[in-house]
């Protein structure tokens, strides 16, 4: 009740760019604009029959006989969500057995959806759980013993997936994303390309003819064949695919995929020592082998970097670190933070 967000996008359905988002808040903020005259202002047009477009289109991308072949349980929170009515109206022509969820539904459950809905995998002995997030574009997996499958360990399973179903291709990924994907993708015959880690960079190369898959491991998963736009509902068929294409549970899927050991830190910084901390920061790291692609990701070896990302919303600087065991990767991102935070602190005392 206290904010609204405003989202601008372009054809085919992609946020505009950063850049172009500055200039409108720019314009917007100046007041460097005329207000437009009432016979100037137009009418919101709603297309046809486009909830029952989507869910053919959502039908069409499925492999709906494998699926009802499995004859499926699975637990659902839509987290009141869209995605509740156009989910209920797909599964109703699917044989898959569901319970569905929603924040209004009520639960004695503590903990998050993810929780609530790994006990109720266990207690009605699902095959998996999922859930949705309230923009219906993220995706969070379960597996049959109600433990959480990892946002790189879905991604790894679904751009797999997406090679052999559509490759061979292009996958578009994120730069803190762990580069073990790529070793996957390449040995499945399609290609990799790294992309911002803002949604709209993602969303933008997922809408070029050549890429076949693109996502992040938040559970934004983007089918370009279908949409270029991440997109929970289609995502939900596609986990429900990977269930069905063979005898072995998602647990086991899951634990085929490799481990990676990616970390993620935040260090406290004030906006007006943002650019000047980057470039200092540039200026520590001239002779490694850097990327200024998004931030700055400085690669130290096979499989072992760290990126640096300033937030584009709020004060602070993120710390990504990709390493060969978990406290390894810690230990890089905790002194790449330490790094931040005593040269921020320093520029601090010189203001």
């Amino acid at each position: 009740a206290e904010a609204v967000e405003i989202l601008f996008a372009e054809p085919p359905g992609i946020p505009i760019s950063g850049k172009r988002e500055r200039n409108i808040e720019n314009y917007y903020h100046r007041e460097d604009f005329r207000r437009a005259f009432l016979n100037e202002i137009g009418t919101i047009s709603y297309p046809a029959r486009a909830v029952e477009g989507y869910q053919l289109a959502c039908l069409e991308g499925w492999r709906v006989a494998d699926i009802n072949r499995r004859h499926l349980r699975v637990a659902v929170d839509y987290g009141d969500s869209a995605a509740g009515s156009l989910l209920s109206g797909l599964i109703a022509q699917l044989d898959v057995e569901v319970l569905a969820l929603s924040q209004g539904t009520p639960l004695s459950l503590e903990g998050s959806p993810v929780e609530h809905v790994g006990r109720l995998v266990q207690a009605m002995e699902a095959d998996l759980g999922m859930v949705v997030d309230a923009g219906a574009e993220r995706l969070m997996v379960v597996d049959e013993n109600g433990s959480a499958i990892p946002g790189d360990v879905l991604l790894m399973l679904l751009a797999v997936q997406a090679c052999r179903e559509y490759g061979p291709g292009v996958v578009a990924l994120p730069l803190n994303v762990t580069e073990l994907v790529d070793g996957l993708v390449i040995d499945n015959g399609s290609a990799v390309i790294r992309t911002k880690v803002a949604p709209a960079a993602l969303m933008e190369e997922a809408s070029k003819p050549d890429t076949i898959f693109a996502g992040d491991t938040t559970g934004a998963f983007i089918f370009p064949r279908f949409s270029p736009s991440a997109d929970a509902v289609y995502a939900f068929g596609k986990v429900l695919e990977l269930v069905s294409g063979g005898v072995e549970r998602l647990s086991e899927l899951a634990a085929d995929m490799p481990v990676s050991h990616v970390t993620h830190m935040t260090a406290t910084c004030p906006w007006h020592l943002k650019g000047t901390v980057m470039r200092m920061t540039v200026e520590e790291h001239k002779k490694d082998e850097v990327s200024l692609v998004d931030g700055i990701k400085v690669v130290m070896g096979e499989r072992v970097w760290v990126q640096i990302l300033p937030d584009a919303d709020d004060p602070l600087f993120h710390v990504y670190a990709e390493a060969a065991t978990e406290g390894a990767a810690r230990e890089l991102a905790q002194s790449h933070v330490a790094e931040l935070e005593a040269l921020i602190a320093r520029l601090g005392h010189q203001d």
